[in-house]
């Protein structure tokens, strides 16, 4: 995969997001910019990016906000920042089992097997792959 154009094309989706008046979008494409960064090895570039969803994320609703936290510690695990990666990774773990969680769950298990946190990953896989304790997850 080329990581650098498929990080530009998040850019240009962002942009014409942001001219748009697309907000959610927007937040979405720094989120994603900031997962394609991080896997460059540019966390002071991933951080940024994903800094600027955390600005914007309180205007949508407090669910974005949280969903953006394991990002956060991705971006800081990307330049080893265990410390700050495990304190997002704790500030994502409330909502944790919330559906729109889902998708950016593996950057919490990440953030706490380098941490040294082993329960943490446990429980947060037993949520991913049962499907059972997640908020919004149909049922039947």
């Amino acid at each position: 995969m080329n990581w650098r154009a498929a990080a530009a094309q998040v850019r240009a989706v962002t942009a014409e997001a942001g001219t748009t008046h697309d907000f959610w979008s927007e937040m979405t494409g720094l989120m994603a910019e900031s997962i394609l960064l991080s896997f460059q090895g540019e966390s002071g570039r991933a951080r940024i990016a994903i800094s600027a969803a955390l600005e914007g994320a309180s205007e949508i609703r407090d669910y974005f906000e949280s969903a953006r936290y394991p990002n956060v510690a991705l971006a800081h695990l990307a330049c080893g920042g265990l410390p700050a990666a495990w304190e997002a990774c704790e500030r994502a773990l409330p909502t944790i089992d919330h559906l729109y969680n889902a998708v950016n769950i593996n950057w919490v298990v990440h953030a706490a097997v380098a941490a040294g946190e082993l329960p943490t990953p446990r429980r947060v896989a037993e949520i991913s792959v049962s499907g059972q304790g997640v908020v919004g997850w149909p049922s039947g």
